[in-house]
Parts: structure tokens; sequence; C-alpha cells
């Protein structure tokens, strides 16, 4: 791409830069059931996955938030973590929340956030992989 990166009255002068990586938007996300911890609690894990070619920067300093609600109860768990600065193709990032029982299925509602842009996700256990996509309007 090219960037302006000064004028004069007779001149423009332009850099070229490379086209951007690959962003947040490129991610995947997955949900599944894993044993439970060392307190008895089942993890409704949530898989972000980089399919590649590219790596993904996460920094500055992105924000993992979801939301965890369990069939039949119905009951929510949420948490919010840091992910790591970049994820390299092929490389996944995953984030487990303690559920009470074990559930019959779960849904994982959340969003990723940092550098000024936001991208939700939704997925339900043992769904195909689901792409983030930005928030309208940020």
């Amino acid at each position: 791409t090219f960037r302006v990166e000064r004028s004069t009255a007779a001149h423009l002068v332009y850099r070229v830069t490379p086209a951007a990586p690959p962003g947040v938007d490129t991610l995947e996300a997955t949900a599944e059931l894993a044993p439970p911890d060392p307190e008895g609690r089942w993890q409704a894990c949530l898989t972000l996955w980089n399919p590649g070619p590219g790596f993904v920067a996460l920094y500055p300093l992105h924000t993992l938030r979801l939301s965890v609600e369990s069939d039949p109860t119905g009951a929510t768990e949420t948490a919010g973590r840091r992910l790591p600065l970049d994820l390299a193709p092929g490389a996944p990032h995953t984030e487990c929340v303690g559920l009470p029982v074990r559930p019959s299925g779960f849904h994982v509602r959340g969003e990723v956030d940092g550098a000024g842009h936001r991208h939700r996700f939704a997925v339900t256990d043992g769904s195909p992989p689901a792409p983030l996509t930005p928030e309208p309007g940020r």
C-alpha cells in the first residue's frame, strides 16, 4: 500500500508499506467440555484458533471476555483474561470456565477487545468453528 509521507508545493512523497498482517477477525472460535478441574468443577472451554497463513498480532493487550450459559440449569459463568501477544499459524489459545455441575450442553458468547476494536463470537459445545466478527460502528 502507499501512504503519503510528506508533500511540498511541487511533490508528494509516498512510502510503500506492506499489507496489514492478519487481524483478530481471522481467528476462529470453538467450544468443548473438558474434564473437571482439581476442585471438581466441570470446564467449559473456548479455543481461539489461527487458521493461518500468517501470525495474528494480539498486541497491544487484547482482552478476552466470555460468558458461558449451561443447559439445563441456565446458570451463567463469566471470565475475562488477557490474550497472548500473538498466535502463530495453526496455534490455539484455550480458556476454560468452571461450571458447578456437568452440563448437558452449553453456549459461549464473548468478545475480544483491544487496540480500539471489538470482535464478537458465539459458539455452542461441539458446533463448527465460528469466525470472530467486528462489532458494527467500531
